[in-house]
C-alpha cells in the first residue's frame, strides 16, 4: 500500500508497532496512542530532511494498524 501511495507524490511511512498483551499493558485506552505519538514526533522532527511538510502529517491503518491509527 505504502507504494501504491508513494506513486500519488504522497510519502508514507510504514510503521511496525506491537500487539498489546495484557501482561505489560497499563492503559488499554491511552497505550495505544502512546505507541503512535514517538513515530510522528520522529517523522516531524525529520520532515525538512525528508521533504515533508510538517503540517500535513497524517495517520492510517489496515487491520490491527487501524485500530492503532
Amino acid at each position: 500500500m505504502a507504494k501504491k501511495i508513494n506513486e500519488l507524490g504522497i510519502a508514507a511511512i510504514v510503521l511496525l508497532h506491537r500487539i498489546l498483551t495484557d501482561e505489560w499493558i497499563i492503559n488499554r485506552e491511552i497505550d495505544p496512542l502512546q505507541d503512535v505519538q514517538q513515530p510522528i514526533k520522529t517523522v516531524r522532527d525529520s520532515s525538512p530532511s525528508w521533504g515533508i511538510n510538517y503540517n500535513r502529517i497524517g495517520i492510517m491503518g489496515f487491520s490491527a494498524g487501524d485500530h492503532f491509527a
